[in-house]
């Protein structure tokens, strides 16, 4: 078809669309292509769905919406092939025009044909799958027969495949309960709102009515964000100044930045004390008397960049430096970014920096790209000063940021060149030790309270973690655990300056699968002596197995950074450190959001190897069925006075009992004292119904053998006793992964085994990272082959044999 009858339906003199142009489309067999569906409240509401092919965007209209239900077929009608620039538009058509009304992008991502798409698309049936944020799985797109001969073939059906992905209508209408914008996270209502928000990519747009925020003759304004702004505590009506002087942190006192980081107990809290890096600025500010501790203050990330404002104007961006300077020539694709908002006046705050696969950043190179493999040149906005017609300088810093948040919306948080520099409440000495132990550069403590006060005061404060030039600290011998470890003096030498690209020529690692290693030849389990790069060959090595049991799963951590013997952190979010490497989504919880990393590579793995993970734990859901459990975990815990042969029995008993209801299960080592019995299921029940499952089957053993065994929390029920843990299949509770090390001695792995092995041989610590690899090597089949292939269910029969009755938890 192409882009003709696009063309003639349209007068580009009027309308505000874009024209476009046909481009060449990839070789038949190219693997991803681009889909997105647009929401389009038009003469009525429907759902544009369109696929990258042949050089355009292919598109239907299809007036429910998709569905994940293969019982369900949607009519799709074909219409005129678009551009490739339509994809990302999200906001208002004038009436009157072709399509006039509000536009939503509802949906995007990409798509893989299962066959020749050209082939199919030409035949009538197009098999495919869909890697999006609301949709995945397979579907199929057929044409049908047209109930009149005008139909000219334009009918077709939009069908789920039966899949693990395929969830029926009644348990979940993924239009209804997704209705947001993938883009912005808002609202058809919040887009129509904003009235001056119309599309017009080829002329320029009428300047709104006055009234809504101060504003210069001719410039223009967001209403819809007006309104956002107008709703922030403090704000008011101005005009943006033509240039605000950026405000900057004070610098804490040596003695006081350096104690917290010494307080960590580690090599690395040692070797990080902050006065270095007080005393360098010294010729720039006096130092801060007040330790930025307690209620009030909000601790964010100190990043290693380019201090940079974004000047929106009229909808043109400019980027500037801490001097005023224009950069946006070096950092076009952020720019680009910025625009994309569709924003005619705001001011941000933040820094350009590249963000490295670990987590780690380094200062920006001379270009909007870093050097190759060394990570994305990012921009984390952190401050929002003026929006719309409104001033927020005055507003307290804790409700600018979460007007930021809203703007630059959840889908920015973890990928694209626009990121949030989110915060953390609590410890100021805590966040420093922590922050210091995962290598960042420091961090800057806010108080929540504020206005944006220029140049520096005692609103900010800083503390660093790297040491000065010259300083002499303290440092373990190489190889050694801390505990036994001698102390020697070590004068550090001035570091390179940053290379092309941000890499300093003093900071280069060996690689492994693609991933950069810090300090490769630290000992992470001092008693075998394994370093931080064999823990990575590990994970490379394992991950064609493990990857299956950890992707698309929300990952609960403990990093070591100074290995077994130093003090481990708990990491249940992911914060702005996580590895790029990693995928962040956003996960509701009890009061708040949450963001959690998920690990769908090896490349993911060893980049926690090299952030000092030594445990990896996940949900019992995935992130495409978070509220379906596909899977349940009995934690078989032993008293320490129990025999091993009982924990071996146990677990035979629990198989089963298990078998006797029809349900197969799978067993695997802990790393610890005890097994993980784990049932796979095809994710139907919720998290409500899986728990009341498994605490009464784990009742049911418990009242049998009251002396063998216990369901009760408390340890002092617990004595002599085998604790059957059924709590680990509430909502956001994790078990350790299968293949994942433990950070206790003798470098354990959680280890899948057969059911034949069970005996009183293979202890549950038994399995290590150096074995492993040997143990795998003599089966002569995977023991968990089958773990993949099962499909059961927890039927409502289930529950009647376990004492379940309707109405019961």
């Amino acid at each position: 078809m192409g882009l003709r009858e696009y063309w003639r339906k349209r007068d580009f003199a009027v309308t505000p669309e874009p024209r476009g142009a046909e481009v060449p489309d990839e070789p038949a067999g190219a693997e991803e292509r681009t889909f997105i569906i647009q929401k389009h409240a038009a003469s009525h509401l429907h759902y544009d769905f369109r696929l990258e092919l042949e050089g355009v965007l292919k598109s239907w209209s299809v007036p429910k919406g998709p569905s994940l239900d293969p019982e369900v077929k949607r009519l799709a009608m074909h219409t005129e092939d678009h551009p490739l620039e339509y994809g990302d538009f999200e906001g208002i058509i004038p009436k009157g025009q072709y399509g006039g009304g509000t536009v939503l992008l509802w949906e995007r991502g990409t798509w893989v044909p299962l066959e020749n798409p050209h082939k199919g698309y030409h035949a009538g049936k197009l098999k495919f799958l869909l890697r999006g944020e609301k949709l995945r799985g397979g579907f199929t797109l057929v044409r049908t027969r047209g109930r009149d001969d005008d139909d000219e073939g334009r009918s077709w059906l939009l069908i789920k495949e039966n899949d693990a992905e395929a969830r029926p209508t009644k348990e979940y209408n993924v239009v209804e309960a997704r209705p947001e914008s993938v883009a912005t996270g808002r609202q058809l209502d919040e887009i129509a709102a904003a009235k001056d928000r119309v599309w017009h990519s080829n002329r320029a747009e009428k300047p709104p009515k006055q009234g809504r925020g101060a504003v210069r003759r001719g410039e223009r304004v967001d209403d819809g964000w007006a309104r956002v702004a107008g709703q922030v505590e403090g704000a008011r009506e101005a005009v943006m100044p033509a240039k605000v002087r950026p405000q900057l942190p004070r610098h804490l006192p040596a003695s006081k930045s350096k104690a917290a980081a010494r307080k960590s107990g580690t090599a690395a809290g040692k070797a990080k004390a902050a006065a270095g890096k007080a005393k360098a600025a010294a010729g720039k500010a006096k130092a801060a008397a007040e330790v930025p501790d307690g209620a009030g203050w909000l601790h964010e990330i100190q990043y290693d960049g380019c201090r940079t404002m974004a000047r929106i104007e009229d909808g043109h961006v400019r980027l500037l430096d801490e001097k005023g300077k224009e950069i946006a020539g070096r950092f076009e694709h952020i720019a680009a970014a910025l625009a994309k908002l569709g924003l005619t006046t705001a001011l941000l705050d933040g820094e350009v920096t590249v963000l490295r696969r670990d987590g780690t950043t380094a200062p920006p190179p001379s270009s909007d790209r870093a050097a190759p493999g060394e990570g994305e040149v990012v921009y984390f906005v952190f401050d929002l000063l003026y929006l719309e017609g409104h001033d927020l300088t005055a507003s307290p810093l804790s409700a600018r940021k979460q007007a930021l948040a809203r703007l630059l919306g959840a889908s920015q948080r973890g990928a694209g060149p626009l990121r949030y520099s989110d915060h953390i409440e609590g410890s100021w000495e805590e966040v420093l030790r922590n922050g210091c132990q995962l290598s960042l550069k420091g961090i800057v403590s806010k108080r929540s309270d504020a206005p944006y006060a220029p140049g520096r005061g005692p609103g900010w404060v800083r503390a660093s973690c790297g040491a000065a030039p010259g300083e002499e600290q303290e440092e373990p011998a190489r190889g050694r655990g801390e505990r036994a470890a001698t102390k020697t003096k070590k004068t550090t030498k001035k570091r390179a300056a940053p290379a092309e690209g941000g890499r300093r020529k003093d900071d280069e690692g060996v690689s492994v699968a693609g991933v950069r290693l810090s300090h490769p030849d630290r000992v992470l389990y001092p008693e075998q002596g394994i370093t931080k790069r064999e823990l990575a060959l590990y994970y490379a090595s394992i991950a064609e197995r493990m990857v299956p049991h950890v992707q698309d799963r929300p990952l609960t951590l403990v990093r070591c950074p100074e290995g077994t013997e130093s003090e481990c952190v708990y990491m249940k979010h992911g914060r702005a450190w996580g590895p790029s490497a990693l995928r962040r989504v956003m996960i509701q919880e009890k009061t708040k959001t949450g963001e959690y990393l998920v690990a769908d590579s090896a490349e993911a793995l060893v980049s926690l190897a090299q952030m000092g993970i030594l445990e990896i734990h996940t949900w019992n859901s995935t992130v495409s069925r978070l509220e379906q459990p596909d899977r349940v975990v009995f934690d078989l815990d032993p008293d320490p006075s129990v025999p091993w042969e009982r924990v071996v029995a146990a677990a035979l008993l629990l198989r089963e009992r298990l078998e006797e209801l029809d349900l197969e299960s799978f067993v695997k080592t802990t790393g610890g004292k005890g097994f993980h019995v784990v049932v796979p299921l095809a994710p139907s029940s919720g998290w409500d119904e899986c728990l009341a499952f498994t605490k009464a089957l784990s009742g049911e053993i418990a009242r049998r053998e009251p002396e063998a065994y216990t369901i009760a929390v408390s340890k002092a029920q617990r004595k002599g006793k085998i604790f059957i843990d059924y709590l680990r299949n509430t909502r956001g509770a994790t078990s350790v992964a299968a293949y994942s090390t433990r950070a206790r001695p003798g470098a354990p792995v959680s280890a899948p085994l057969s059911w034949d092995e069970l005996g009183p041989e293979l202890r549950s610590d038994h399995v290590t990272i150096r074995n492993l690899p040997q143990r795998l090597a003599s089966l002569k089949a995977d023991p968990w082959a089958r773990y993949g292939k099962v499909r059961q269910k927890i039927t409502a029969a289930m529950r009647r044999a376990v004492g379940i009755v309707r109405g019961s938890a």
